[in-house]
């Protein structure tokens, strides 16, 4: 067998809290991140399965920075419960060797480990690469909204009146075109009935049916009248157009991200870039660094009045690893030298953190 029952059985009690704290966490703070978003369900054209959908594109990137949490977390409730359940101080004084101990709970982090590069490196940036476009087209959406019924709407150069709104059905519109030249005659579209449309390349077309199109000099004689039965106005160029920004460093795979910063003469996104792309190499040492200093906190019998001590050891020195980590990749966006620094800063945490686990179950 690859694993003792001692190692399976840590493994399993790790890998339980773990699968319990997570889920919980991910959706709290999915639930408070997507209450910002839930006033878009009032908008025109936005129903609660797009809002979903957008709001489904955030988990990936949210699960990537908890998770390192939610394994510290774990490991310190099911480490402690085993210390005040007095296993540990069975195990050990049985002749169990710390390493044994360690193996498991190393196995736990590195898989933690693994699932968080995966998760950050080909989940995350696809799903932030979706919601933008998710996003783009429902604000593109959300721009037509500024055509209000029963009100004198300013679009451009152009009045629009509306005397009745349903979705994207219209009734008793009229529109008038001023254009900027003085000399230039003034347009007045009126219909019955129309509808507001988009085509494949986004855009936003009012469709009239069965009206009249006039031009009228500005002394308001006609100079031409023509009746329609089919009349397509386009309010694109007066609308505001969000296009989704390709250049952002979370929403590209890590080969994308090279080949990106190799090609940009911006130097800050640059930085961004080549940032982002160590840092998703070093955030999964997180949760190995943290395993490590766990497992030298309590993988031990338990002294009086120590447990809670050492819980708050564990927890302060897993989120001050944690911040660490923050603190350096913004230190990386402004200067890319200091990739190198936090490698070797990681190695030798790592190093000194294995000797001290080596040389304490020698003893």
């Amino acid at each position: 067998m690859l694993l003792s029952i001692l190692s399976r059985y840590i493994f399993r009690k790790l890998l339980l809290s773990f699968f319990i704290i997570t889920p919980i966490v991910v959706m709290m703070i999915w639930i408070t991140i997507s209450i910002r978003y839930v006033e878009l369900i009032a908008s025109d054209g936005i129903t609660i399965a797009m809002l979903f959908k957008l709001i489904t594109c955030l988990l990936p990137g949210m699960v990537g920075i908890i998770l390192p949490i939610c394994a510290l977390i774990a490991l310190l409730a099911s480490l402690h419960k085993m210390r005040a359940d007095n296993e540990m101080t069975v195990l050990i004084t049985s002749g169990k060797n710390e390493i044994s101990l360690f193996i498991p709970v190393m196995i736990f982090s590195l898989l933690i480990s693994v699932s968080e590069f995966y998760i950050q490196t080909i989940i995350s940036p696809n799903a932030y690469a979706r919601f933008n476009i998710i996003q783009e087209k429902m604000k593109n959406r959300l721009s037509m909204s500024i055509v209000k019924a029963r009100t004198f709407n300013v679009v451009g150069s152009s009045i629009i009146y509306i005397g009745g709104k349903k979705q994207l059905s219209l009734e008793d519109i009229f529109i008038s075109y001023v254009p900027q030249n003085e000399n230039a005659n003034v347009n007045i579209v009126t219909a019955k009935r129309g509808a507001a449309c988009t085509d494949k390349s986004g855009n936003y077309f009012i469709v009239l049916e069965n009206g009249c199109r006039q031009e009228l000099r500005k002394d308001n004689a006609v100079v031409s009248s023509l009746r329609f039965s089919n009349f397509s106005y386009d309010i694109t160029p007066f609308l505001k157009r969000y296009d989704y920004n390709t250049g952002k460093p979370n929403s590209k795979t890590q080969a994308a991200l090279l080949r990106y910063a190799a090609t940009i003469t911006d130097q800050e996104l640059k930085r961004n870039c080549i940032a982002e792309y160590h840092y998703r190499f070093l955030s999964p040492f997180i949760t190995i660094i943290n395993a490590m200093v766990i497992g030298l906190l309590l993988l031990r019998p338990m002294e009086r009045g120590g447990g809670k001590l050492d819980l708050a050891k564990g927890f302060s020195l897993g989120a001050l690893n944690q911040i660490c980590f923050l603190i350096a990749k913004n230190i990386s966006t402004r200067h890319n030298d200091f990739v190198c620094v936090n490698y070797v800063m990681v190695t030798a945490v790592v190093t000194i953190l294995g000797i001290c686990i080596v040389r304490r179950s020698i003893r």
